[in-house]
């Protein structure tokens, strides 16, 4: 069964409270920044950051950027932040490249169960503007209170060939899905990348919510391999496939 709606909050079936962690490939930063803005138009109060690293200027989507180590009362004006109409983005230190070294797990678990916001979004991933990944030995970096973590891939790679300009990390791709080099990416593919225990899902709490976000579905012609992603994970996990740049979406679930 499936069925269409524009709020991404609505298609992720979001509680109440929810700390979220954001992997996988093809829209993690655009899915944060979107679903933060939503959040908070409806009143929510929301903090976003990350456990690896993002540039600066997509960090700077929100309304503040609080760096732990610059500002020894960056709790103070968390608090303050959180409490606001707006919502900020945490990270550890900022980096001569231009990104944002994120905090650590332990951290973000310590503010979703210390800080009254009702959403902690976290992206826990990195995938060098790729489509798809799998995930290394060192990663994601998934805080255990996590309650849902939302896998990104993009669609645009369904019947794309597996190489290095559409996969990120090639051969641990290959490993977790048996898939062979410059072979077609098919709905079945991506269904063992969701399902193995070291794939997209890798580093889940037992206890969280697993969504599979396909996005870039506005750029993809035929959608019959989506179906069969769908059918391929009915039992699996909750999927969505969409497109965050038009705000539509469709829940197979």
């Amino acid at each position: 069964m499936a069925w269409q709606t524009r709020e991404l909050a609505e298609a992720l079936g979001l509680g109440s409270r929810e700390h979220i962690a954001l992997v996988g490939a093809g829209g993690k930063t655009t899915l944060m920044f979107t679903l933060a803005k939503e959040l908070v138009r409806k009143g929510n109060t929301v903090l976003t950051g990350t456990t690896t690293k993002v540039w600066q200027e997509q960090a700077e989507n929100s309304a503040q950027v609080i760096i732990t180590e610059s500002d020894s009362r960056w709790k103070d004006i968390l608090h303050g932040t959180s409490a606001s109409s707006g919502f900020a983005f945490i990270a550890r230190q900022a980096l001569a490249s231009g990104k944002l070294e994120g905090i650590a797990p332990e951290l973000a678990d310590d503010l979703y169960n210390e800080l009254s916001v009702d959403y902690l979004l976290m992206e826990c991933d990195g995938a060098s503007g790729k489509a798809i990944k799998a995930p290394a030995e060192h990663e994601p970096v998934v805080p255990r209170s996590a309650t849902m973590v939302a896998a990104v891939v993009g669609g645009d790679v369904l019947g794309k060939p597996c190489t290095g300009e559409t996969v990120f990390r090639l051969e641990k791709f290959m490993q977790v899905t048996g898939a062979q080099a410059n072979e077609i990416l098919t709905a079945n593919l991506i269904a063992r990348l969701a399902t193995h225990k070291t794939g997209l899902f890798k580093g889940c709490p037992e206890s969280a919510k697993r969504t599979l976000f396909i996005n870039r579905m506005d750029l993809l012609n035929d959608i019959e391999p989506v179906r069969e992603l769908a059918d391929l994970l009915s039992e699996k996990c909750r999927m969505i496939a969409g497109s965050l740049k038009k705000s539509l979406y469709l829940v197979y679930q």
